[in-house]
């Protein structure tokens, strides 16, 4: 067995990361679950069936680079925050997200408008889990669908959060898939992106149900 989390592997894993921002993996073995660590995000994972290869591009993305981006809205939002509960809500935060999507990480950590994205789907996922858990238990797999628009042949407006939730429900076991969409706005907006976001949910709805259980969908 392969061990990419000690060893030579991963000496050259954190070697490679040390050289450049940007480190890409083509392997028969490795997937995203070997290669990521608590620093090394995944940016995108390309695994196409048939394939005999991964391809794999992470980067390494701390809690303080993401950290200066994320402060400043948190203070907005939660004025008169103490120092500790900020730096643990933005441990949380990172946490969350990372799991999420390490993209969404990598870009929070550069621009502060993917900054406010990333609260905007943390918050999002989190409602989501609270709706999903109540009164039964589940467990649930969360994808962020930018990363597997070509895998799932998906084009133009779609939303943000598919989550495929597998639950012991009232009439026995039961699989829930339920989308999301976040948006981070100024008050004079909110209309504006409501209506966009309707339109991301619909246009991901039809082209999921389609993909799912059209009776030709492949």
């Amino acid at each position: 067995e392969v061990e990419f989390q000690s060893g030579e592997v991963a000496r050259i894993l954190k070697d490679a990361h040390a050289l450049g921002a940007w480190v890409i993996t083509f392997d028969r073995v490795a997937d995203r679950r070997l290669v990521t660590s608590d620093a090394r995000r995944i940016i995108r994972y390309f695994s196409a069936p048939g394939e005999t290869h991964n391809v794999i591009v992470s980067a390494e993305i701390s809690e303080t680079e993401l950290g200066d981006c994320v402060s400043s809205n948190l203070g907005l939002i939660l004025p008169g925050l103490e120092p500790q509960p900020l730096q643990d809500l933005r441990a949380e935060l990172f946490r969350r997200a990372a799991q999420l999507s390490g993209g969404v990480v990598m870009r929070g950590a550069q621009w502060i408008n993917y900054a406010q994205e990333l609260l905007g789907l943390v918050i999002s996922q989190s409602e989501l889990e609270r709706m999903l858990r109540a009164d039964r238990d589940s467990r649930t797999g969360w994808f962020f669908l930018d990363d597997y628009r070509d895998f799932l042949d998906l084009s133009g407006e779609m939303a943000d959060i598919l989550a495929v939730d597998f639950s012991e429900g009232p009439e026995g076991r039961e699989i829930r898939l339920v989308l999301a969409e976040a948006k981070y706005s100024a008050s004079t907006t909110v209309s504006e992106h409501r209506k966009k976001s309707s339109r991301q949910l619909e246009s991901t709805y039809t082209a999921l149900r389609h993909r799912l259980l059209h009776p030709e969908a492949s």
